[in-house]
């Protein structure tokens, strides 16, 4: 289990667990990123909701690495030292698009009951 290690709205850490596996495949499915990238356009793209710390997106790489639904490779850099690249694989895209389905029912469900609109 790997946990947002910071999150500014304060959403419950129940809300936090088992999100950053598919959002972590959901950003390398717009592209290769090396760890560091990744932990920076979580918090880009969620507007800073989503905070994660090294200590929490390397272990959940290697785990989603382990699993195969990604690869890494080493790219050489112009300056400074090579850098780790992550890349989803096609077990990755079909895992992606299963838990994308699996949320889109989930929050439909709960906006339901909370009367929210549903797109």
């Amino acid at each position: 289990m790997y946990l947002v290690t910071q999150c500014i709205m304060s959403l419950p850490t129940e809300l936090l667990k088992g999100t950053l596996k598919p959002l972590i495949l959901a950003l390398l499915n717009e592209g290769d990123q090396y760890g560091y990238q990744v932990i920076k356009n979580l918090k880009e793209k969620t507007d800073a909701v989503f905070v994660v710390g090294e200590g929490s997106i390397y272990p959940a790489l290697h785990a989603l690495e382990k699993k195969k639904l990604l690869k890494s490779y080493w790219k050489k850099q112009a300056e400074g030292p090579d850098r780790k690249y992550y890349k989803i694989t096609r077990r990755g895209q079909k895992e992606l698009a299963t838990s994308k389905q699996q949320w889109h029912d989930f929050s439909g469900a709960v906006e339901k009951i909370y009367g929210l609109q549903h797109a």
